[in-house]
């Protein structure tokens, strides 16, 4: 059976290499939130830099045993209007998923040293190529009727183009929600990891408030009903479940900028070049690492409890030359043997932080710049036009020994 398998892959495989001299690729169309927004506008982008032809033909092939669901349904619908063919016929995608499966094998086999049919991407270049983030144009940009759907939206939420911001928030229980999904200790950690609760947004909407621009949270949870406030405008509980989730496409199209960590929603804000504000980013440097040059992080402190200490930015990203980003993100007892304690940014630092992407979007900026490029030089994100949080520079002296601003 195993050879008829791989006698099938082999034969497949080969069909879909032959078809890339004729400028037809091929890829898995994924379900997850941030893989449908992200993975697919990198392979869209990627595929017009190494087409032959100015209109080549891009095929999302669906799981054969996934063919129905997906996490946003619009924007599904949203790249077939803008030109990606879809294969949902079962048949066929379990032919292909074979075909995918024996590409995977051979690279294993081969350490990578084979000619892929299948495009292909790794984390590293899906977050940090510089040839897809900064010198390619959105690949499936929205047209005019559904910026106008998006406007319509928008009025109902009493909203306007620019005058908001997108917040995402990682609750306690959103880890532990992960985490009994797929009854891991490790993906409760992961997501724990990424903690950064709403409260510490509250400041830094108060002060945006006064400016007229509106802090809207996006994502599934809704805010918990003890800690809701008129401050932050709760997408979820209001308006998702009436608008459908076309209204996620509309936020993220028309707002000012984003807030919040890595995740699905940040993987939008990216694919759509949105000025984003990475904040409570763990790890990092790794590959979370903006690339524009609207865009700032702010990672979360370390604090070195034998030391008692904060572990400063360059032993943070010394980190990165001893563990891969999966071992980091996944295995608690890494940060348990270095007996490292994860320090959530303060209210102050986001709020700081909001101001100073607000700032720099509008032109006004007139603070010192801390570069990535210049912080992360021999690390992925050396290639990113984006800054570290002049706020969190300034106000963590400890963290920032070794490090000064850019001229």
């Amino acid at each position: 059976m195993k050879k008829i398998s791989s006698g099938i892959g082999l034969i497949v495989y080969s069909v879909v290499y032959i078809l890339r001299f004729f400028d037809v690729y091929f890829f898995r169309y994924p379900n997850a939130f941030g893989n449908q927004t992200l993975n697919v506008e990198y392979f869209a982008r990627k595929v017009k830099i190494i087409s032959r032809t100015s209109n080549p033909t891009l095929i999302g092939v669906r799981h054969y045993k996934k063919t129905r669901g997906v996490a946003n349904h619009s924007l599904l619908e949203h790249h077939r209007r803008s030109g990606l063919k879809m294969i949902n016929n079962k048949m066929v995608c379990c032919l292909l998923d074979i075909g995918l499966t024996f590409q995977k094998e051979q690279i294993e086999k081969k350490g990578g040293k084979i000619a892929t049919s299948f495009l292909t991407l790794n984390i590293k270049m899906l977050e940090t190529d510089p040839n897809i983030h900064l010198l390619s144009e959105v690949a499936f940009p929205f047209d005019t009727d559904e910026t106008k759907i998006f406007k319509d939206i928008l009025k109902k939420m009493s909203l306007k183009d620019r005058q908001y911001y997108i917040v995402l928030d990682r609750g306690d229980d959103y880890g532990r929600l992960k985490a009994s999904m797929k009854n891991s200790d490790a993906v409760g950690y992961s997501y724990t990891s990424q903690h950064s609760p709403i409260e510490i947004q509250f400041k830094a909407a108060r002060e945006m408030k006064k400016r007229n621009i509106t802090a809207v949270k996006m994502g599934n949870q809704p805010i918990k009903e003890f800690i809701k406030s008129e401050l932050i405008l709760d997408y979820p509980s209001k308006y998702r479940n009436i608008l459908g989730d076309i209204a996620d496409l509309a936020l993220m199209n028309d707002c000012k900028f984003y807030v919040g960590t890595t995740s699905g929603i940040y993987g939008l804000a990216t694919s759509l070049k949105k000025p984003t504000f990475l904040c409570n980013t763990f790890p990092w440097p790794w590959n979370n690492v903006p690339m524009h040059n609207t865009s700032i992080v702010m990672p979360k402190k370390l604090w070195l409890i034998k030391e008692k200490r904060m572990m400063t930015l360059c032993e943070l990203i010394q980190l990165e030359e001893n563990y891969s980003m999966k071992d980091i993100s996944f295995n608690k007892s890494i940060l348990d043997s270095l007996s490292i304690e994860l320090i959530l940014n303060t209210e102050d630092e986001i709020a700081g932080g909001v101001k100073e992407i607000n700032d720099r979007i509008d032109g006004s900026w007139c603070g010192s710049n801390y570069r990535l490029s210049s912080i992360l030089k021999g690390h992925i994100g050396e290639v990113s036009k984006s800054y570290l949080s002049t706020y969190f520079a300034e106000n963590n002296p400890d963290i920032m020994i070794g490090i000064n601003p850019d001229s």
